[in-house]
This record gives structure tokens, sequence and C-alpha cells, in this order.
């Protein structure tokens, strides 16, 4: 069990430079950060924001688990669904 915070940040607004979730995300640890969350520490995650960040977000987790789980991006979605029943994953999203 692991009791360590890590924050990512992305700040898309505030810098000429933009820095968006997903890229973040992707490059914590290539991808893995996501995965070993979800699959092995029976973690949670929770998307708010605008409708257009939260879709590229929630894309981005599906490619991350798409890669190592066994039929792909068909139990990636599974997986999400059922994390939604759980209360382990929930996008709240406005435009």
């Amino acid at each position: 069990h692991n009791d360590r915070l890590r924050l990512l940040t992305a700040f898309s607004r505030d810098q000429w430079h933009k820095i968006y979730v997903q890229k973040v995300l992707r490059d914590a640890d290539g991808g893995s950060l996501l995965v070993r969350h979800l699959l092995e520490e029976n973690g949670a995650i929770y998307i708010a924001g605008g409708a257009k960040m939260a879709k590229c977000v929630k894309d981005e987790i599906i490619e991350c688990l798409t890669e190592v789980l066994p039929r792909g991006e068909r139990d990636a979605k599974v997986l999400l669904k059922r994390l939604g029943k759980l209360g382990k994953f929930n996008v709240e999203a406005w435009s």
C-alpha cells in the first residue's frame, strides 16, 4: 500500500506554452501511472471541467488502458463503466 500523493499539474490558459491534462497523464511514466492507479491500486479517477477537456482526458485513459488489457479498447470501456457504477470513475463536464 502506497500512501504517497503525486500532484500533476497542467495549465492551458495561464501561459503561452499550453500544457494539457491528457498530455501530462500520458507523460506520467508513459501512461503507466494511470494503469497502475486503476488496475493495481484500486484507485479512482474524477474528471471535472470543460466538456472538450473531459472527453480528451477520458479518451487518454481509455488509450492507456487499451495498451495493457487483453481485449484492448473494449475492455477499457467496460472497466470504466464498472468503475463508474462503483463510484470510482466520474466525469462532470460543462460547456
